[in-house]
């Protein structure tokens, strides 16, 4: 039978444990560059799609100027 410390069980992780946010860090920090890369696709796409929409043209668009 063990003998469990009641108060340090709940005063929370100890010192060493790593919280939540940086669990994983490595990780994290790995995956930056994929996820900076879907954002700019995603938003410049956008962005495109936004501004030639309003071009006069029918199949490839051209800058109206």
């Amino acid at each position: 039978m063990s003998v469990v410390d009641h108060e340090s069980a709940l005063a929370g992780p100890a010192k060493g444990k790593p919280n939540r946010l940086t669990r994983n860090l490595s990780s994290k920090i790995a995956a930056l560059p994929m996820i900076l890369t879907a954002l700019v696709i995603f938003v410049g796409c956008t962005i495109w799609t936004i501004v030639y929409s309003f071009t006069n043209s029918r199949l490839l668009p051209k800058e109206n100027s």
